[in-house]
């Protein structure tokens, strides 16, 4: 399965857009200066890395230029891109693609959405990127400039430790907590949960009278590991706040009885490069902070963005759950309209 994770993940994260250097000059002459944005993963056989290049031009409106493509994107030909395992020495060339029709519509906005130019490599058969070890993106922009690189170590996979999948899940109205372990590479983490359940439709002139959903809580954003290595990450579900999401994403019918079928817990691990670019972005948007916001890149020698690699586990379905569980979905304040049969 291909994903675009370059887009996806960390849902807060400003992934398409840059803040521009207090250092640059409004009024110098044209630069050519790249814009890079890639995740890869470990979970992924076709790989996406946006490359975009900056523009001025002191006489048009940056938004008026923001929609013409020809502004946003490097010539076919004008850039060479690579990505090489450090180790092995294998490389990947990169060939540019419209992601638009590769089944990742861009959406509107103050950017030309069409074309919606990316640059992939696919993995061989039975290929994985190995966890722990360093790629780097190579971008040539021809002999009189220098070339831009960027490394990356990928991300580890995540392991769950507890709940047990054996144990039957005790979220009640208080604290419950989850705990994973990661590598050195995983630096935050994003934690949801998939609520999987089954609805019965009374209605006798309904025609489709059992309907399997499911609706995803997104928990927790942005959640630090501790240093050191293969350490455990403990994460408490505020258990009062998932009645209050059951509440509020299910609506209450008389006409309608509902089994809860299982529950799945999806954490997603960013790398060191994601770490650096979310928490320096925010160290001085505060009230007392200073008035210069800094910039996190880790492209050498020139350019902005991030290129670096995600990961992400999602549990076998845990199918039972404790009685008290089961009399909080029940009988509960928030979700006792919501006819849970048991």
């Amino acid at each position: 399965m291909k994903k675009l994770h370059a887009f996806c993940l960390f849902i807060g994260i400003a992934i398409l857009g840059f803040s521009c250097s207090n250092e640059l000059d409004l009024t110098a002459e044209w630069q050519d200066i790249p814009i890079v944005y890639g995740l890869l993963s470990r979970a992924d056989t076709a790989h996406y890395i946006k490359i975009q290049k900056a523009f001025l031009d002191e006489t048009e409106s940056a938004l008026d230029i923001a929609q013409i493509s020809d502004s946003l994107y490097y010539d076919e030909g004008e850039i060479n891109v690579e990505v090489k395992h450090l180790k092995s020495g294998k490389t990947y060339q990169l060939k540019r693609v419209d992601g638009n029709l590769e089944g990742y519509q861009k959406e509107e906005g103050i950017f030309s959405d069409a074309p919606n130019y990316l640059y992939k490599f696919k993995l061989d058969a039975n290929e994985e990127l190995v966890e722990g070890e360093t790629y780097q993106l190579k971008i040539k922009r021809g002999d009189d400039e220098l070339e831009v690189i960027a490394e990356d170590v990928i991300v580890s996979d995540v392991k769950v430790n507890s709940p047990n999948i054996t144990t039957p899940l005790k979220i009640i109205y208080r604290d419950f907590p989850v705990r994973w372990t990661s590598g050195d590479d995983a630096r935050l983490f994003d934690f949801s949960l998939v609520f999987n359940y089954t609805e019965i439709y009374l209605d006798p002139d309904s025609t489709n009278n059992f309907v399997e959903k499911s609706i995803v809580w997104k928990v927790k954003q942005y959640i630090p590991r501790e240093e050191g290595s293969s350490v455990q990450t403990v994460f408490d579900i505020p258990g009062e706040s998932f009645y209050q999401f059951l509440e509020a994403e299910i609506e209450a019918d008389p006409l309608i009885n509902r089994w809860q079928t299982s529950i799945q817990f999806v954490i997603d691990a960013g790398g060191e490069e994601i770490f650096q670019y979310i928490f320096i972005g925010q160290a001085n948007t505060g009230i007392t902070s200073s008035q210069v916001i800094p910039t996190y890149t880790n492209l050498d020698p020139e350019g902005f963005g991030v290129f670096s690699s995600v990961n992400k586990v999602i549990t076998d379905p845990y199918p039972s759950f404790h009685k008290a569980m089961r009399d909080s979905m029940e009988f509960g304040i928030y979700t006792k309209d919501l006819n849970f049969q048991f």
